[in-house]
């Protein structure tokens, strides 16, 4: 069985998907077998530029070989499942995610939004998170207020007796450089034992270009580098 990591943000659209992408890419490029897995998906109106279809390219899969549950309506999944009263099988991604730990020496496995996120019906990010024991990563912005974001997820993470296995802050909007930093260096100081990281802002609208050149990044190679060992 290869390595897991759940992937959770400290808030929607923070850049879990490109950054988890961007890990992805470095490490296969260093020729390391890693791939991730977005089980269930709600905004999507193409499945190409979809974060679970992003994900499964970047893993060198194709859509069909990846169990996906996908929802055109940007709600919590939670809440785009009671609306079209669909039927999850929670075992068949439990067996999907088993599946595709025998494929990969590293899988990430993205969940929605934040930690606390309706994601079943009755359950949070938080709660699946919990039932899949693996260790966490959490993706923050950069910008002004990620201080607190980050600070009370990692604390919701770890009342659950989950370890917290790097925090990356990710240029996913434009932020001051000098304020970024000076997040990073508190974040740090304040948790000491968990790695953090800075991922500076990349320019473009195209999503594969910027995770190109996001995997190339310093603070990226670092991360792959403390999350291998």
């Amino acid at each position: 069985m290869g390595k897991m990591f759940f992937v959770t943000g400290t808030d929607t659209e923070v850049g879990k998907t490109l950054i988890t992408a961007s890990l992805i890419r470095a490490m296969r490029k260093r020729g390391m077998e890693a791939g991730g897995y977005k089980p269930l998906q709600s905004g999507v109106d193409e499945w190409s530029a979809s974060d679970a279809g992003i994900l499964t390219r970047i893993s060198g899969l194709e859509g069909q070989e990846v169990l996906t549950y996908s929802f055109l309506e940007a709600i919590a999944p939670a809440f785009a499942i009671n609306k079209h009263e669909a039927f999850i099988d929670k075992m068949e991604i439990i067996n999907e995610i088993d599946k595709l730990r025998g494929k990969f020496d590293i899988l990430f496995v993205e969940g929605a939004g934040g930690w606390l996120v309706p994601y079943f019906p009755g359950q949070l990010v938080a709660d699946w998170a919990s039932e899949l024991k693996a260790p966490v990563i959490v993706v923050g912005r950069a910008a002004l207020g990620t201080i607190n974001h980050t600070l009370l997820t990692v604390e919701a993470i770890q009342n659950r007796q989950l370890e917290v296995a790097a925090i990356i802050l990710s240029g996913a909007t434009p932020s001051n450089q000098e304020l970024a930093e000076m997040n990073k260096q508190y974040i740090k100081e304040h948790l000491s034992n968990i790695p953090v990281f800075l991922v500076p802002w990349v320019e473009g609208e195209d999503q594969w270009e910027k995770i190109q050149s996001l995997s190339e990044q310093p603070e990226i190679q670092l991360a792959i580098q403390y999350l291998c060992c």
